[in-house]
């Protein structure tokens, strides 16, 4: 069965030192094949200061897989 991932990538202006909370923030939901990947792209789509990996998603099957 093939699986596919999701990554979501928060994207923010800066980091609040005193609570670490991301200001002015997006978050990106891309499929990739590795967080290297995602990253690169998510720089491309949204103009921000500081990226981060938030979450990966692991589907199985093909229902949201990217064309071949």
């Amino acid at each position: 069965m093939k699986t596919h991932f999701h990554f979501i990538v928060w994207a923010c202006e800066r980091v609040d030192i005193s609570t670490g909370n991301f200001i002015d923030n997006a978050s990106i939901d891309l499929i990739a094949s590795d967080s290297d990947e995602a990253l690169t792209r998510a720089k491309k789509l949204v103009r921000k200061n500081v990226y981060a990996i938030h979450s990966v998603i692991e589907h199985f099957g093909e229902e949201c897989a990217p064309p071949h």
